[in-house]
């Protein structure tokens, strides 16, 4: 099985945070993008998706969260452009945006 099946996103169109992970996938590497129904959802995948609204899943394992997820990616395919940047502080100041506009959405938000 090539690496291109092995990376898949499970997510909501609606879901403002899930652009992070989508941009740091195409940086790097094909991956399926797989549409999911709040209202109807998989049981695996609603078992996964209590804990977050993006799941990116590599090689069978399930990685949640959107700068969680942005990281994991960085750390796994270190040889493609990185998402976050090299510089400690850079990459501190990018978390602090990511995490501020995430905190904001989900407080201001019907769909989380």
């Amino acid at each position: 099985m090539g690496e291109e099946n092995d990376v898949m996103l499970l997510c909501n169109w609606s879901s403002p945070v899930v652009k992070i992970v989508q941009l740091a996938l195409k940086l790097r590497v094909p991956f399926e993008y797989v549409e999911e129904d709040l209202k109807n959802k998989k049981p695996l995948v609603a078992q996964i998706q209590s804990y977050s609204q993006e799941v990116l899943v590599h090689k069978g394992k399930p990685v949640v969260e959107s700068l969680i997820i942005a990281k994991y990616i960085d750390e796994t395919w270190k040889n493609s452009p990185q998402f976050l940047p090299e510089d400690p502080y850079k990459r501190a100041k990018v978390l602090f945006w990511c995490s501020f506009v995430q905190q904001h959405v989900k407080q201001n938000s019907l769909y989380f």
